[in-house]
């Protein structure tokens, strides 16, 4: 019985939340492309990107890790934002809160014009 209980707990530790479904997805490819390049969500869905290709890469919407500043926009009230490295074959998602657009880039990649956009509008457009 407690051995039972005690595989119960630790099953019951391990369980993960439910994953958030994403109104869009971008997928990042080996030739250094956000694919789309622009999607449009409203407040409060997620954007998933999922890294296909064989290299590394960020999703980096933060001015101070960007080598050009108008690489990256944000809303006023936005936060800035990076995913750190997504290996091949890993994610990343992000909640937008804020409406406006957001422009965001690949560090490893920034210079070879991997940027992309997302464009957030009011839940009732």
């Amino acid at each position: 019985m407690a051995a039972t209980l005690l595989i119960a707990f630790a099953l019951a530790q391990v369980e993960e939340a439910p994953a958030v479904k994403a109104a869009a997805v971008v997928e990042m490819t080996n030739d250094a492309k956000f694919v789309p390049a622009k999607v449009k969500i409203k407040v409060g869905e997620t954007v998933e990107w999922k890294n296909r290709s064989k290299a590394m890469h960020t999703v980096t919407a933060d001015p101070d890790k960007a080598k050009d500043k108008s690489n990256v926009m944000l809303p006023e009230g936005a936060a800035p934002f990076d995913s750190g490295k997504i290996r091949p074959g890993g994610a990343f998602s992000h909640t937008f809160t804020v409406a406006g657009n957001y422009k965001y880039f690949c560090i490893p990649h920034e210079a070879k014009g991997m940027i992309g956009e997302v464009e957030v509008v009011a839940a009732d457009e």
